[in-house]
């Protein structure tokens, strides 16, 4: 068998100025002992303990930098689930000894089998001499650096067309700024919403195959002073200026370039192998697929209307709806939200993705390709670390009721504290790591959409009559109102900040 495509395995000092808001008075929710007065009241439950419609306004309210959309109320109540879950489980167990990860160990086991496969079967060459590797430096234009400076602009995840087009409008008024005069480095240092920001944007240098391919093609297709027009990427909407370009020498990067280009060719032999693997077993995408696909996305709490209808088949197998539907409540929110930016193209390639992962895994079982038990000793420890590390940091272990206070009512005041901390940018947005899917999986969970739109009923009306102003990032000269900080769940038009 010959062997191109690749193996396909795998499917996430600020500190903000005091919080400026009036007191959030904590809405009893409902918990163990009773239920919301009905679904339509509430936005999301864990365990029959309820996010109603007036705490989730109430929550959220304070927080004008960000748009009152749907998306945003999405994002806030599944936070608000993630929370729920960790401090539950935190509560009846700390170290979480006894949270299930056999799910996690499965898809650690296929990913290392298919590794494995890979290094069984596909064999390449890659002793390249220094005089071919030297040839093939120079034939693809690797000798190039550039140094570049970029401000970016993110918008949320799931932000709306309009969220988006706000998100590039700040960019491209920022553009015109830098080419009327005005420092790019100190735009960069009020505006750019990532690392690089308190150095004034700075990259570094950079050579192709560093950077996501559109900004690659914008940074390299400028010479040094030129500012580029807005570039969008994964990440949001940038742009750049080279300030230099210099060629590499090839001794100094000989060992890190042989080692790329070895990845490449193993790459390009193990994409061949699928392929022909693909073609073999007739792999068929369903016509629905994308839609449905989409759907599950949008609300994986909420169970496909028939978990077996199938998305992809193919000679011997297929992969079905409540498969996926699995796969997604397993996800970090991030993960989740960039399955949910992906276009009705693009899911029938992700779900061609997910059948040639077990295509790629039954090829492993009749290679009888194992695995040794004994490596979960390791990683089962530091799962749980993770989780109950950032269950710490976020206050949602070792929680002690106030005065007068229950335990369940104790539970959702430090959620409710942790969601604000991560909302207002005083605390940064915590991953739990691969142990969220075992903890939702632990709980009867629900998100009900159909609340969404009073949840942004109800936010106008408390914003109006409170008054709420929008805040402003510390060291930020007026009348710069940007909510940079945190993790926003969808930028507001109207409180964007204003270059």
């Amino acid at each position: 068998m010959s062997n191109t495509h690749r193996f396909w395995v795998g499917v996430r000092p600020s500190t903000t100025r005091a919080l400026q808001i009036l007191t959030i008075a904590l809405i009893p929710l409902s918990g163990c002992d009773g239920v919301a007065e009905s679904s339509r009241d509430t936005v999301a439950s864990v365990d029959g303990t309820s996010l109603t419609v007036e705490s989730a306004a109430e929550l959220y309210a304070p927080f004008v930098a960000f748009a009152n959309v749907p998306e945003s109320v999405k994002s806030v109540a599944e936070l608000w689930v993630d929370y729920t879950a960790l401090a539950l489980a935190s509560r009846e167990d700390p170290a979480l000894a006894e949270l299930d990860l056999s799910s996690v160990r499965e898809q650690q086991v296929r990913q290392r089998r298919i590794l494995t496969l890979r290094d069984r079967v596909i064999q390449v060459d890659t002793s390249f001499t220094d005089d071919e590797l030297q040839a093939r430096f120079i034939q693809d234009e690797a000798t190039l650096e550039v140094w570049a400076r970029h401000i970016l602009v993110r918008p949320s995840p799931g932000a709306t067309a309009a969220g988006r087009d706000s998100a590039r409008t700040v960019v491209e008024t920022l553009r015109s700024r830098i080419l009327a005069g005005e420092s790019f480095e100190q735009l960069a240092i009020a505006y750019s919403m990532d690392a690089t920001a308190a150095d004034g944007g700075d990259l570094g240098f950079f050579t192709r195959g560093r950077m996501v391919p559109a900004f690659e093609e914008a940074a390299f297709s400028l010479e040094p002073g030129e500012v580029s027009e807005v570039v969008e990427t994964e990440f949001g909407f940038h742009v750049i200026r080279v300030e230099e370009q210099r060629r590499a020498d090839f001794e100094s990067v000989r060992d890190q370039y042989r080692e790329a280009v070895t990845t490449q060719v193993r790459a390009e032999a193990e994409g061949e192998y699928i392929a022909e693997m693909e073609a073999s077993a007739g792999v068929m995408i369903a016509d629905s697929a994308a839609a449905i696909a989409q759907s599950i996305a949008e609300n994986p709490w909420r169970p496909p209307v028939d978990r077996g209808i199938p998305l992809a088949q193919w000679n011997g197998g297929e992969f079905t709806a409540g498969e996926l539907s699995d796969y997604l409540l397993a996800q970090a929110r991030e993960v989740l939200q960039g399955f949910r930016a992906t276009a009705a193209d693009g899911w029938a390639e992700m779900i061609r993705n997910f059948a040639r992962q077990e295509l790629l895994h039954a090829e492993a079982d009749r290679l009888e390709i194992q695995f040794i038990e004994s490596e979960w000793d390791v990683s089962d420890p530091i799962i749980r670390r993770q989780a109950t590390t950032n269950a710490q940091t976020l206050g949602l272990s070792s929680i002690e009721p106030a005065p007068g206070e229950n335990e369940d009512e104790a539970l959702q005041a430090a959620v409710r504290r942790a969601l604000t901390a991560n909302l207002s940018g005083d605390l940064g947005l915590l991953p739990i790591g691969p142990a969220i899917g075992p903890l939702r999986a632990a709980r009867e969970i629900q998100v009900n959409p159909e609340t969404f739109s009073a949840v942004v009923a109800r936010v106008e009306e408390i914003r109006a009559a409170e008054g709420f102003e929008p805040y402003e990032r510390e060291g930020a000269s007026p009348p710069d109102t940007a909510a940079t900080a945190g993790t926003p769940p969808v930028p507001a038009p109207d409180s964007t900040p204003a270059p």
